[in-house]
């Protein structure tokens, strides 16, 4: 069983990831213009991305499930992928 300190690292680098997953998918045509015009800022997203990211983890653990940050990685992104493919990228700013 590994140890408690190495997986919330794990963890993190997993939320780290799929923050950098997110910020090339959907901010990525993002210029200084954009932002100074007030359109959707990567950073000023951050908090409700980060809280996005880790919701599913949450639940999951209330619920007593659990899986390796790999297998979640690979969960959230495959969502990721579903959003990036079938959303609307003018209701998200892309």
């Amino acid at each position: 069983m590994p140890n408690c300190d190495e997986t919330i690292d794990a963890m993190g680098d997993t939320v780290r990831q799929l923050l950098g997953t997110v910020q090339r998918r959907f901010y990525a045509a993002q210029s200084p213009r954009d932002h100074a015009e007030g359109r959707a800022s990567f950073h000023r997203d951050r908090r409700m991305l980060l809280y996005a990211l880790t919701w599913p983890a949450v639940w999951l653990e209330r619920r007593g499930l659990t899986c390796s940050s790999t297998r979640y990685h690979d969960l959230v992104a495959d969502r990721l992928a579903e959003i990036a493919l079938h959303g609307d990228p003018a209701r998200y700013g892309a």
